[in-house]
């Protein structure tokens, strides 16, 4: 299967919603273990920190491996999952100096 059959196979039912609670996770690009490196991991973290002070998202919890992340959020209300997580990885990619990140994420809507 090739890379953008699976990424729209990942797209396929994904919704927005107000107040929900997603787990997301995202793998870095070759699976590069690049948050071996503590000040990448740190500069990551500082991302979702600045997620959450925008206003889009509240992070719950978050685990930050070698090769990829782990994040427990909240979508606030008039708020796309999609654009909150590409601007993520985005910004994080431009302060690393790097093509970061694989395409696409997986996400989770969480009952209670």
């Amino acid at each position: 299967m090739d890379g953008i059959a699976h990424g729209r196979r990942l797209r396929t039912g994904r919704v927005s919603i107000p107040d929900q609670v997603y787990a997301v996770t995202t793998v870095t690009r070759k699976r590069y273990p690049y948050f071996s490196e503590f000040s990448a991991a740190r500069c990551l973290v500082r991302v979702l920190r600045e997620e959450q002070v925008m206003g889009r998202s509240e992070t719950l919890a978050y685990v930050v491996m070698p090769d990829h992340l782990h994040w427990l959020l909240r979508l606030l209300p008039g708020h796309d999952l999609s654009v909150v997580v590409r601007d993520v990885k985005a910004v994080s990619s431009r302060r690393l100096e790097c093509r970061l990140w694989q395409k696409g994420f997986h996400d989770h809507a969480l009952r209670s």
